[in-house]
């Protein structure tokens, strides 16, 4: 073996050991049945451990330490403004690089739209976006008639129907 393939040999050994501690907690029978690697054995991995297993727990407490800094409490959370603010950025840069003509004309509809919503604030930019992209099918109106308008308005009086016909019968009744 050469030295480039002993670099690569120890490398990956390296990597098994570091898969061991970190997601097999140490286990490197779990490892083995998992991972399913050929040519290698239970002995051959607690060997590489013993050899590799400082550099790695280092290699560990680096990447945790780095962790902790990155989920530092006092990192800002953008806001709406500046995340737009980005985004107005980053297109102007791919503007100024394209050339056709068709895809400046569609940017420029697009932003003259977002601009009157943005003028009126009285929409957000959703509101603006459900406007310009109409839905493919309508909706379905519910169909009711003239008189269930009229009565659900309280334009009608409603005339208890059990009552009109007591009331005939009695007059039938007594004009007998």
């Amino acid at each position: 073996m050469n030295k480039e393939q002993k670099d690569r040999y120890n490398k990956r050994k390296i990597a098994y050991v570091y898969l061991m501690h970190r997601m097999f907690e140490g286990s490197s029978a779990l490892l083995l049945k998992i991972m399913k690697i050929p040519n290698v054995t239970v002995e051959d991995i607690q060997d590489w451990d013993g050899d590799y297993r400082e550099a790695v727990f280092k290699t560990i407490e680096e990447e945790d330490a780095k962790g902790v800094a990155m989920k530092d409490p006092n990192y800002d959370v953008p806001s709406i403004k500046g995340i737009k603010e980005k985004v107005l950025r980053r297109v102007d840069t791919l503007i100024n690089i394209t050339d056709d003509p068709a895809r400046l004309a569609q940017v420029y509809k697009v932003l003259s739209e977002f601009e009157v919503s943005d003028d009126k604030k009285e929409k957000g930019v959703l509101d603006a976006i459900n406007e310009i992209v109409k839905p493919l099918t309508p909706k379905k109106k519910e169909k009711i008639t003239m008189l269930e308008k009229m009565k659900q308005q309280g334009r009608l009086p409603e005339l208890p129907a059990e009552e009109d016909e007591d009331d005939e019968e009695e007059e039938n009744e007594t004009d007998n």
